[in-house]
């Protein structure tokens, strides 16, 4: 140690010169390995100037005394104070001197001592006092670590060189070089098990060896051109993480590693660990500030937007400039079940026009497994590389996926984990709120055509909710989802109107229900969706008047034939037909065969309306009534008459009926 409280004494450094100067006979001079006297230079000029010119500390030795001599022809001997990084110079020798070299050796040995014990002594006064500035002062901990690798430099006198490894990922290590001297291996990477450094990092146990000379786990040392004879290390571990740091150090000229030297290294890494510690939960803390900071205001900026394409890329550019990653993609899955006409969204940045192609049948795979995706994970893209997988995701329904790929996979920290997963989920839930808007203005679109098809085509119109009724109730016989239900629903009064206006409008436009409608337009085609087919066999019931021998006619789709007219001979009697909205008497009592005592007048206000084809809204608009209320009214309807719906409702006054009404 070249800066402590015993160079700074040269009253005493000079007491102790001046005790061996009478001792030898001969002028004595303290000094630093470079000839630097560390007590007054005017005692002895010429002494200092010389050695200054021809000390060199990498020949300096405990065991031989360097003789030199000056321009002058005056000579001087050197010899290094053991334990320490001192000399003892003594000039004005005349010639060698065997019996003087001797005591010059012996001094050293005496002085080494005298300094190792007091060095000690100041070396755990500066150990407590560098701890404590480490608690008062976590964000200094760089120049208090320097001081702590300036003790171990102080109590091994042959330390030649020490380094701290830091874990940059799964595997792999980087090295900072923590003194002067040896930097070969200054960002020197190693990995998990080479050699004594991946040992450690495996199994978290200091570890001191020597000698090392035919050992081939330093080849790893070997190959930065240095064969230590001894060699230490410390591993640092965190809590959950295993070892995160390792410092290690060593010497090239001594094996020697003192019981209180080993002390030392074991009691550093760990003053090193809380150190660690405290700087990276600072970092945490700060780094979590800056992440909801940036949720906050991107939340502000979604809130206005009124397209899913603009999410998309905020999402694609806050990943590149908060999460530093080098390609980013994200795609959005169709509101719709997948079919032929299935368009999807997706934003990228960072890849090439070819990557882009070949992620775009990748992202088609995934979405046919879209339910498999919860959580975020690791995948593998189409070129071979390892991307984080963050699926975007509302109360359990995956809206699309964000695919990111880090500069270093390694470097991806949970704070930056936590922060993708809440900007995801938080996408999600605004592409959601924008979806159920557009499908509000669908619904609200196609009740107005529903209600200007009733007023202008009223023909038509009770046609289209004839076939409804019949389809509908074929797609629940067939256990389909309410979703393609819907659709062919919608179909019905859509195809009451011509195709290339409904194409025209922004609401309608590129609609999977105008698939159905242009499908049955365009003629019959075995390679027609379900929902198409179940859409034409439903308008042939109607047109034919739902005779068996016409169906069999004119339905071309074999299978789907005997399906459907097996539902109609089940479910609907042959050759009749309801007269709806005229099957009612005018006076509200209705003639419908079915036991209605337990029915009250409201009710069947309903019921007739319901008969009518009207919706909820309809109902709730010609009775003044809330829709809620209306709802109501029908669940207790269905529950009474024993129904689920309102296409068995139907069904079962076809049935019931004595005397069906032709059309």
């Amino acid at each position: 140690m070249r800066n402590d409280t015993i160079n700074g004494n040269q009253e005493w450094i000079q007491q102790v010169q001046g005790l061996f100067s009478k001792a030898l006979g001969h002028p004595v001079i303290i000094t630093d390995l470079h000839g630097s006297p560390l007590s007054d230079e005017a005692q002895h000029p010429s002494i200092v100037q010389m050695l200054k010119e021809h000390i060199d500390p990498k020949l300096i030795s405990m065991n031989h005394p360097i003789l030199f001599e000056s321009n002058t022809g005056e000579k001087a001997a050197a010899c290094k104070i053991p334990l320490t990084h001192r000399c003892i110079c003594v000039g004005s020798i005349r010639e060698e001197d065997p019996r003087l070299i001797e005591e010059i050796r012996w001094v050293s040995r005496a002085l080494g001592a005298i300094f190792s014990s007091l060095d000690q002594e100041h070396i755990f006064v500066q150990l407590k006092h560098n701890i404590e500035n480490l608690r008062s002062h976590p964000s200094n901990w760089s120049a208090n670590l320097n001081l702590l690798f300036g003790l171990l430099e102080a109590l091994h006198p042959h330390l030649e060189f020490l380094g701290l490894a830091e874990r940059t990922s799964e595997e792999d290590f980087k090295i900072k070089v923590c003194m002067e001297g040896i930097t070969a291996f200054q960002d020197q990477y190693f990995k998990l098990g080479q050699g004594y450094l991946g040992q450690t990092a495996i199994t978290g146990i200091p570890g001191y060896w020597s000698p090392l000379e035919e050992d081939p786990r330093i080849r790893f040392f070997q190959e930065k051109g240095i064969v230590p004879k001894g060699l230490f290390c410390c591993p640092i571990e965190q809590e959950n993480q295993g070892v995160q740091m390792i410092l290690f150090g060593g010497s090239m000229q001594s094996s020697d590693m003192s019981i209180l030297f080993k002390a030392l290294c074991e009691t550093i890494a760990g003053v090193i660990g809380i150190a660690f510690l405290n700087a990276n939960m600072k970092k945490k803390v700060s780094q979590r500030e800056y992440f909801l900071t940036a949720l906050y205001e991107i939340n502000q900026t979604m809130v206005s937007l009124q397209d899913e394409k603009q999410i998309l890329y905020i999402l694609v550019d806050t990943c590149l400039n908060l999460l530093h990653c080098s390609v980013a993609i994200v795609g959005l899955f169709p509101e719709e079940e997948l079919d032929r006409d299935s368009r999807v969204q997706f934003v990228s940045r960072g890849m090439t026009s070819s990557q882009v192609d070949s992620f775009g049948t990748f992202f088609t795979q995934r979405m046919h497994s879209r339910h498999s995706l919860k959580e975020i994970a690791f995948s593998i893209t189409p070129w071979g590389e390892r991307m984080l997988e963050i699926p975007l995701n509302y109360r359990n329904i995956v809206k699309g996926v964000l695919y990111v790929q880090m500069s270093e996979l390694g470097q991806v920290s949970r704070e930056q984990l936590d922060f993708v997963q809440a900007l995801s989920m938080m996408s999600a839930t605004f592409i959601h709120i924008l979806q159920q808007a557009k499908t509000r203005s669908k619904e609200d679109h196609l009740d107005v055509l529903r209600k200007a098809l009733k007023y202008w085509n009223p023909e038509g119109y009770e046609k289209a909710v004839k076939a409804e009724l019949v389809a509908v109730g074929y797609a629940k016989y067939l256990g389909l989802d309410e979703e393609r239900i819907e659709r062919i629903q919608a179909a019905f009064i859509l195809s009451c109107y011509p195709l290339e206006h409904l194409q025209q409008g922004q609401l309608m436009k590129g609609e999977p229900v105008l698939t159905i409608v242009r499908e049955a337009q365009s003629g019959l085609d075995s390679s027609l969706s379900m929902e198409s087919k179940i859409f034409m066999m439903a308008n042939c019931f109607v047109t034919h008047h739902g005779r068996i021998e016409q169906l069999e006619k004119h339905i071309p789709f074999e299978e789907e034939k005997s399906s459907f007219i097996q539902f109609i001979v089940k479910h609907i009697p042959q050759n009749n037909e309801l007269l709806i909205g005229k099957a009612l008497k005018p006076s509200g009592e209705l003639d419908i065969g079915l036991d209605l005592k337990n029915i009250t007048n409201r009710e069947k206000e309903v019921l007739q309306l319901i008969m009518e084809g009207l919706s909820n809204r309809d109902i709730a608009a010609a009775l003044f009534i809330s829709e809620h209320t209306v709802k109501n009214h029908i669940s207790n309807l269905f529950h009474k008459l024993g129904v689920t719906d309102r296409t068995q409702l139907m069904t079962k006054i076809i049935k019931s009926k004595k005397e069906p009404v032709m059309t």
